[in-house]
């Protein structure tokens, strides 16, 4: 490479994180602006869009059902000298937004006021109502991704876990509805006096089915022994359909995302809490397992999870026995 292009290089990079903008819109004003943690899925490992100056990509999501819409702005575009081109920017993010992200400006501010927006709530089912920073009410909402309402959000929001989860990939949307089914969605949303809802985030689990050896009884021999299932049982053709939310399974933790604006607050904890909260109850559920934590997720985790184990009197009950003499160390 010539100096004179390497000047040019210089000249006409722009780092991705810092061109790209994330607001949380409202009907009449900006809620928050943040800049994305991590690029280089969409924009290669030097996070670098080669091409423009004054660059500002700017990514709105209206507040409440995050319909999105992407804006490019600059104020100088490279001209293309033999194969050296512009990042083509629509083209690379495509994969990440839905098609209703590159209507005009015009079309998503004409949508985010319609009145109907007044009495939207989020889709699926109201979980858990709970108690914020400053007595803020946080709602919990969960719903499956078979579910289209909850899909749409999902095909929404998609392009947040690259952009703050390292090695964190999109899931596939385009399953066959029954292994949609098997994901979970969670929703975590603040809602105004008004009755207005806000995203704040949300998490995503997956069920697993968990095979559990049959145990074998201490008092009866194992060659006399007998399983008591139903396929040696008395029984009638057709089999009842069986659902696979019935069987036992390991549900898994596999997205979780709290936005930058609700960071530092708490939320996260909450958020965490209310989604164990839900598994502790489901009959259905064995074990519960998160998918590749980072090492905030572990902190966020050890230490919720070590809180509620303290309100457990059993173990609340154990000891460390201090007096113990740790067996001599191997030379």
């Amino acid at each position: 490479m010539s100096d004179k292009m390497a000047e040019a290089m210089v000249e006409w990079a722009t780092n991705s994180n810092d061109a790209i903008n994330i607001s949380l819109i409202a009907p009449s004003k900006t809620l928050s602006t943040f800049h994305p943690k991590f690029t280089y899925p969409i924009f290669g490992d030097e996070e670098s869009i080669f091409g423009y100056q004054g660059l500002k990509i700017n990514l709105k999501y209206n507040s409440n059902d995050m319909r999105p819409n992407l804006q490019i702005l600059y104020t100088k575009k490279y001209k293309p000298v033999g194969d050296v081109e512009p990042t083509d920017l629509k083209a690379a993010l495509e994969e990440f937004l839905p098609k209703t992200a590159f209507e005009k400006v015009s079309a998503f501010e004409a949508a985010i006021k319609d009145p109907s927006y007044a009495d939207w709530t989020p889709p699926g089912e109201l979980w858990k109502t709970i108690s914020g920073k400053d007595d803020e009410t946080l709602e919990v909402w969960k719903g499956s991704l078979a579910d289209l309402a909850v899909k749409q959000v999902i095909k929404r929001v998609q392009i947040l876990v690259p952009f703050f989860i390292e090695g964190g990939t999109m899931l596939d949307l385009e399953e066959e509805e029954d292994l949609l089914d098997r994901w979970t969605v969670f929703f975590l949303y603040k809602k105004s006096a008004s009755g207005a809802y806000d995203f704040m985030g949300y998490s995503t689990v997956y069920r697993y089915f968990l095979y559990q050896p049959l145990t074998k009884s201490e008092k009866t021999p194992v060659k006399k022994q007998r399983i008591q299932h139903e396929a040696y049982l008395d029984f009638k053709l057709p089999l009842p359909e069986i659902s696979f939310s019935d069987l036992p399974c390991r549900s898994r933790i596999s997205q979780f995302i709290i936005l930058p604006p609700y960071h530092g607050g708490g939320n996260g904890s909450r958020f965490y809490n209310a989604i164990f909260d839900y598994y502790l109850q489901d009959k259905s559920t064995i074990e519960i397992t998160v998918e590749d934590p980072n090492e905030a997720f572990d902190d966020l985790r050890d230490i919720n999870d070590l809180a509620r184990l303290r309100t457990i009197p059993e173990f609340m009950a154990l000891h460390i026995n201090k007096k113990a003499i740790p067996p001599p160390t191997r030379p």
